[in-house]
Parts: structure tokens; sequence; C-alpha cells
């Protein structure tokens, strides 16, 4: 009965080795990411530069006995990082503009998407490949729900190409605080 569901010609939990091409693209995905992750810390330590507003005493001591543990200082996960970045804007008020602090958190916002495709592809199961179409199958799980995704090479490559643009704006608007700011330890 199962083995009549299979199809003979599909690849059952393939190896890099049987997929080489989405071998490549899912790395040219990672690079992208990587890429696109170092421009979410370069822009928030560009932010980091400036002093912030002093907060109240007790928040101060609360903060110098760690009692607020929950993010730790960071941003967060893709779909925590557009409120806690316009978050530490406002809480160091002076050098974003407005206008570029809309943009950050629509740059950031349009990451989740992307994001979350390459996380069911790094977090997934690549269950099976199917060399007719050309398609790789995917099981994950997100927040305890299923999930099962068809990708191809093609859209495995759109994902890192929507990382990479979204990686170029932060960049552009980053470098354009730090020259505001007078950062001259900046290559050009």
């Amino acid at each position: 009965m199962i083995a009549s569901m299979l199809d003979r010609d599909a690849i059952y939990f393939p190896k890099a080795k049987d997929v080489p091409q989405f071998a490549m693209a899912f790395t040219d995905m990672m690079f992208a990411h990587a890429e696109f992750e170092e421009q979410i810390r370069d822009l928030q330590a560009a932010i980091m530069k400036t002093p912030p507003k002093r907060p109240h005493v007790f928040a101060r001591l609360l903060r110098l006995l760690n009692v607020d543990r929950k993010t730790g200082g960071g941003l967060g996960n893709a779909r925590q990082r557009p409120k806690r970045m316009a978050k530490l804007i406002k809480d160091r008020p002076g050098l974003v503009t407005d206008q570029e602090k809309n943009e950050i958190v629509e740059i950031i916002k349009a990451a989740i998407r992307p994001c979350d495709q390459r996380n069911l592809l790094v977090h997934g199961r690549w269950w099976r490949f199917d060399p007719k179409t050309s398609t790789i199958k995917m099981w994950g799980e997100r927040k305890g729900k299923r999930q099962t995704v068809d990708h191809t090479e093609t859209e495995i490559l759109g994902i890192a190409d929507e990382l990479k643009g979204l990686a170029l704006e932060l960049y552009k608007v980053r470098r354009e605080i730090e020259r505001r700011r007078g950062d001259h330890d900046i290559p050009v």
C-alpha cells in the first residue's frame, strides 16, 4: 500500500550530493542571510554609538541587577526586530531621522517573509526531491503547526536575492547615518 503511494522517480530524504543545484542555491541563500544579519548588527552598532536618553534611576538599577532578562539587549527574531529597532532608535534621539526610522522598520518588516522561508529551509526536513519538476518538498514546524512547502532552485535563489537587496538597503541607510555623524573610520 505505502509503496504504491511513493513515486519511484523521486529521491526521498535527499543528501546534498543528490541535489547539487539545490545545495548551491541553499549555500547562496545562507551567505545572503549572513550578509543581511551583518547589516542588522552594523546598523544596531551605528545607532548604539549615539548616547541614549538616560532612563530613570530605578530602571537603571533594574538593568544593573539584570532583572529584565527577556531580550538580552538584542533585537530578537525577525518578527520582534521592527518594534525593537524602532525602540532602540527612539531611545537614542537626534541621529536617525523619522524618514530613516520608517525606512529601517519597513526594510526589517520586509525581511520577515524571506527569513521565515530561510528558517524552514534550514531547520526543516528536506523530504522529497521530484526530478520531473525539479522541486524539493520540505517538512517543518512553526509554533507547533506542521508545514509542508515545495521549493524550486529558482525560488531558493529568489530568497537569496531578496535578502541581498534588503541588506543593501540597510547598508545605504547606515552609511548615511554614519556620514552625518562624521564617522571617518568607515571604508568608502
